[in-house]
Formats: structure tokens, sequence, C-alpha cells
């Protein structure tokens, strides 16, 4: 898979949710959201995999600032 052949859209805001079985993820992207769900080895794969890429861009693109952002706001799965 090529991933410049895969359609892009921005996301305004990621929340996570998870269960013994899985972790659910919700991409808001305008008035469209998109779930998955992934086992717990993929999400520690991805979590790894990001914080990869974030160390490498901070190192040779620029430091990324999060101070600011609104306070994490929990999913319906998160509060039970």
């Amino acid at each position: 898979m090529n991933p410049n052949d895969v359609p892009k859209k921005l996301v305004d805001q990621a929340t996570v949710g998870s269960n013994p079985a899985l972790f659910m993820i919700l991409f808001a992207t305008g008035n469209e959201n998109h779930g998955f769900a992934i086992t717990p080895e993929g999400a520690k794969a991805f979590y790894e995999n990001l914080g990869a890429h974030i160390k490498e861009y901070e190192a040779t693109v620029r430091s990324i600032d999060t101070t600011g952002l609104a306070p994490q706001i929990l999913s319906p799965i998160q509060k039970k």
C-alpha cells in the first residue's frame, strides 16, 4: 500500500476508550465521525510507532507545543 494513494482527512479531535478486549478510537473530521477498534497489542504498537515519529519530527522540524489545549473530553465508554 502506498500512503500517498490513501485519501486524507484532517482530524479535528480524537477520543480513545477501552475495555478488557479492545481499544476504541473515534476520530472526528468536521461533521463526520470514524470509529476504529484495535487490540491492546495493536494499540501499543501504534502508540510506539506514533511516538517514534513524533520524536523524529521534533528533532528535524520543530518542537510541538501542547500547552493551552482543551482538557480531554471523556467518551461515553470512558465515563463508565
